[in-house]
């Protein structure tokens, strides 16, 4: 229906065209790159347009390409000379500074969010930008500055739309107001980064000089180890190297974490894509269900859905 209207709504095809960018999104490995395609197609049939410039670099973030982001967010900013300024500044503001985190770039990105807080309102998704911004400031050495900001995260998020990521990184600021962030936690950071901004040599290279450091894994806990395996295995999956991400899930699944166990059944659910990928259908079913031996865990939502549109699609 959205294709239809898409091509031949008279009214109702630019709306088309952006939930049909939405809806053709899937999981990172398996993006075919359609809803790009149609937030290009946006852009360049609206080049005076901010909204929809700043919406295609929204995407590109998400999907890895982080300088053109950039370029698109700070062309749209060059341009806001028209309606909605404050709000294209806001989110403007938003995306540049999580664009320049991902390149571990933290006082570029401190500087771009705290100019997002200058137009935030109670409405926007806060606590993940805060956060954001706190821990820059902690990776910059300036403890103050972090303690202030990860001290302003709030619990009166709104639940039904954005509960489950506002109440995690409510979770991240309370634990890192307790200890300033370690090596092995910037070291994580980094390699996140790489991989998110689809630099996945760096990424993995990182990662596995990480498992290597006998220092990391023996000072480190069980919610430090199963981070580190589901990231390089999450890593794998993005560099089509299946074995070694099905064999760092594995290990996440024989970890006993204490506040970070979300991560074993979203390992189940990342098994369950690669057996899908490798033809066993079979495993991968047994690895969808075990999911749902889990409950009441950060993201839980989040999986529901992940696992019901990756079915939908396959």
């Amino acid at each position: 229906m959205l294709n239809t209207s898409m091509n031949k709504g008279k009214y109702t095809r630019i709306d088309s065209k952006v939930f049909l960018s939405i809806f053709s999104l899937n999981e990172r490995e398996q993006n075919d790159g359609r809803a790009l395609d149609l937030s290009k197609q946006l852009v360049n049939d609206y080049p005076e347009s901010s909204i929809f410039k700043v919406f295609h670099a929204s995407l590109l973030l998400q999907n890895g390409f982080t300088e053109e982001s950039i370029r698109v967010t700070e062309t749209a900013l060059q341009q806001n000379k028209k309606s909605f300024q404050d709000e294209i500044q806001k989110s403007a503001s938003a995306l540049l500074g999580n664009a320049f985190f991902r390149l571990n770039d933290f006082a570029k990105a401190t500087e771009n969010l705290e100019s997002f807080f200058k137009y935030a309102n109670v409405e926007d998704r806060y606590n993940v930008h805060m956060f954001t911004m706190a821990i820059s400031y902690d990776i910059l050495g300036d403890r103050a500055k972090a303690i202030s900001n990860y001290k302003k995260v709030r619990e009166d998020f709104i639940n039904e739309r954005d509960g489950e990521l506002e109440k995690f990184f409510y979770r991240y600021a309370k634990e890192r107001l307790q200890s300033p962030l370690r090596q092995y936690d910037k070291d994580l950071i980094y390699a996140m980064n790489y991989r998110e901004s689809g630099k996945l040599k760096e990424a993995i290279s990182k990662y596995e000089s990480m498992l290597t450091n006998k220092d990391h894994l023996k000072s480190g806990t069980e919610d430090d180890k199963i981070r580190l395996f589901h990231n390089i295995g999450l890593s794998y999956v993005y560099d089509k190297q299946n074995d070694k991400a099905i064999e760092n899930f594995f290990k996440c699944l024989t970890i006993e974490p204490e506040t970070e166990s979300w991560l074993v059944p979203h390992s189940y659910f990342e098994l369950g894509k690669i057996y899908y990928e490798l033809g066993n259908k079979e495993k991968s079913k047994e690895m969808f269900d075990k999911t749902y031996d889990y409950d009441d865990f950060d993201f839980e939502s989040f999986l529901e859905m992940r696992i019901a549109n990756f079915k939908n699609r396959n």
